[in-house]
């Protein structure tokens, strides 16, 4: 039996496995309640997402404190819980924000040290390089199937939309907005900033592949090796939206040396030229998905910050 940490949020409602550790039956910042949920499902495998994500752009680029000790609670929590009951296999879901400010694009896992990591998600950056280093002494305490998964920007529906989001669900919100406006839309950055965008329903084979193989030690970066400019995204979005205003950008500081993606070459050496899918028909899925959280009445998912 395989368990994930939660059934909410991009990951949580889009990945499951055999049973999820959902708040009704378990509180993740309490030890003895982790134990307790784990020890009842029996599992041989974790795979771990649950936290609060840190957009560089939303409100909650201030809480670093709160969420670094957020997310380092939990995650030392559900470690602690899988080595006090030996659950053999663990999966831990990383960020690429855990690379330093200093590192060459694209990161490769070798230089994840380089610096600490950027300003704008300092306190999220933080506690997903502490999560790799608390699976690293796991393997060299027991020498147990415990790692890591670095993800790049994930995408699709039950996600986010809004100033919270990333950028997908946040570019979908701005062009909507634009289009019920009837008003050319203007973004930060020069446009030419350049994502890896993974659409979340390729994750749960992958996960399973990163947890079967023994080549993985430690962590490896997960991520659509096709990378994609900020200013294609928006224009591949208006598209689908049918929104024909123009689309430009300030050119500000703020999207000044932005290019954030995985190096994918030991993903590819390991998984081959793994068939993620488009980027055309992950948007689709997703542009389907805000029309649908706009019909409901006051939907969580739009504008609010959520677990991932």
């Amino acid at each position: 039996m395989i368990i994930t940490t939660t059934d909410r949020g991009l990951l949580g409602s889009n990945i499951s496995f055999d049973a999820a550790l959902n708040r009704e039956m378990c509180n993740l910042h309490d030890l003895q309640s982790v134990l307790s949920a784990v020890s009842e499902l029996k599992p041989n495998g974790i795979v771990h997402f649950a936290g609060t994500l840190q957009p560089a752009n939303a409100s909650n680029k201030i809480n670093h404190h709160k969420i670094l000790d957020n997310n380092l609670r939990i995650d030392s929590n559900v470690i602690r819980a899988a080595v006090e009951l030996e659950i053999p296999n663990f999966l831990c879901v990383s960020s690429i924000s855990a690379y330093g400010e200093w590192a060459n694009l694209p990161f490769e896992e070798k230089n994840l040290y380089s610096g600490p990591p950027p300003s704008s998600y300092f306190g999220y950056g933080v506690s997903k390089r502490l999560t790799i280093d608390l699976i690293k002494a796991v393997n060299r305490q027991t020498g147990m199937n415990y790692k890591c998964a670095l993800l790049g920007n994930v995408y699709g529906p039950h996600g986010i939309y809004g100033a919270s989001a990333t950028v997908v669900g946040n570019l979908i919100d701005k062009i909507h907005k634009a289009k019920t406006a009837g008003k050319d839309l203007s973004l930060w950055g020069t446009g030419q900033e350049l994502r890896s965008l993974t659409y979340v329903g390729d994750l749960k084979d992958i996960f399973e592949k990163i947890m079967q193989n023994s080549r993985v030690i430690d962590f490896i970066n997960v991520g659509n090796p096709k990378t994609v400019s900020v200013s294609c995204l928006a224009k591949e979005i208006a598209d689908i939206m049918k929104y024909s205003k123009k689309i430009y950008f300030t050119g500000s500081e703020y999207g000044k040396n932005k290019s954030r993606y995985p190096d994918s070459r030991q993903f590819r050496e390991l998984f081959g030229d793994y068939p993620f899918t488009t980027l055309n028909r992950g948007l689709e899925i997703t542009v389907n998905d805000f029309y649908d959280v706009l019909n409901e009445v006051e939907n969580p998912n739009y504008g609010y910050t959520k677990e991932v």
